[in-house]
């Protein structure tokens, strides 16, 4: 059972902080527009993705160590997600932490594009906003 809240709790931490910092980003690359179309809206969120998945990715890798480590009950060689994050940087160093970010980075873009262009087009549609050009 153990096992589980472990795992569970590396997926948690890093959802946590990848939400979080995607909001801050995207507050500061927007901050003080009052004209914000959906277009430009789609641009700042698919660069805040992009900057808080870089910021968030060792989190991740080390959610998925421990995901995977959790399948082995007998064995478990992680005891918790600080042991994980300090595990990972002993043995395979920085790069360790940052294992498959370019391709979560360039995803990142595209996906965050269409959730910001899309919320915005529709808050603008629903509540008649007067900036509604693309």
């Amino acid at each position: 059972m153990m096992w589980i809240v472990i795992a569970f709790q590396g997926t948690a931490i890093h959802s946590t902080f990848q939400n979080g910092s995607l909001f801050l980003f995207y507050t500061l690359l927007s901050e003080d527009r009052d004209d914000v179309t959906p277009l430009m809206s789609g641009v700042y969120g698919g660069l805040a993705g992009m900057i808080s998945t870089a910021y968030t990715h060792p989190f991740f890798v080390a959610a998925t160590s421990l995901q995977v480590d959790a399948l082995n009950i007998e064995k478990c060689q992680y005891s918790h997600f600080g042991h994980v994050l300090s595990s990972l940087y002993t043995y395979n160093g920085v790069l360790g932490l940052c294992r498959g970010i370019v391709p979560a980075v360039v995803a990142a873009f595209p996906a965050y594009f269409t959730l910001f262009y899309t919320v915005t087009t529709l808050h603008n549609h629903y509540t008649g906003s007067a900036s509604q050009k693309n």
